[in-house]
């Protein structure tokens, strides 16, 4: 799918995509997720920190017509703070309200909090629909990460890393290019106790294949 830079400052049209909620890891826990209206091998596509910005709905429907059927979900919610999800395109506002949400832990270095096992909840729910079919992950900048974190569930075969932001920066060290601590520049950040079952299962299934982007 070819779009001009300014088509892809614009969301698609939303009757492009089907609006399914796939379950979260608690009971009754639901997250709305846009799925293109293809057939096709199932991807799980995960949004950066600024949300389901039109960008990465292009990239979705660029991703339809190579013949994927990918999943969109929005890990913020929707609507967020009284937005629509889908389009939505702010980083700051969502590094603000990210912050107070417990399920998120941008500062650590061993591991990003529970909202791993709520990805780990999609991509389950993602394979079930399509038939327990294995499935392709896909993390960008916030979420870059944590295709690898899941790797070890049965279903999921592919793992794309593409630019790995997490520990996030402080908005001061944005704002004043004030450059992380180097424990923070080189932390995945997985520590040895949840990066241990990957191996294990990388080493039980030699199909399962990561794939990392930094750029």
């Amino acid at each position: 799918m070819n779009c001009c830079p300014d088509e892809r400052n614009t969301p698609p049209p939303e009757a492009s995509f089907l609006k399914v909620e796939l379950p979260g890891s608690s009971k009754g826990a639901t997250y709305p997720t846009w799925q293109t209206r293809s057939e096709g091998p199932p991807i799980l596509l995960l949004h950066a920190l600024n949300g389901i910005s039109p960008s990465i709905l292009h990239w979705a429907l660029e991703m339809e017509a190579w013949g994927y059927r990918v999943y969109l979900p929005s890990l913020y919610g929707d609507p967020i703070q009284g937005e629509s999800a889908y389009g939505y395109d702010d980083g700051i506002a969502a590094t603000k309200f990210l912050a107070k949400d417990p399920i998120w832990d941008l500062d650590s270095t061993s591991h990003p909090g529970p909202i791993v096992e709520e990805v780990r909840a999609l991509a389950r729910g993602v394979s079930a629909g399509e038939g327990n079919a294995d499935i392709a992950v896909i993390g960008n900048c916030l979420t870059g990460i944590f295709p690898l974190t899941i790797l070890n569930e049965p279903s999921v075969r592919l793992a794309v890393l593409s630019q790995p932001a997490m520990p996030v920066m402080k908005f001061h060290e944005v704002l004043f290019r004030i450059p992380q601590s180097r424990s923070k520049q080189e932390a995945l950040p997985l520590s040895s106790e949840f990066l241990f079952p990957v191996f294990k299962a990388m080493q039980a299934d030699p199909s399962k294949r990561i794939v990392g982007f930094h750029y």
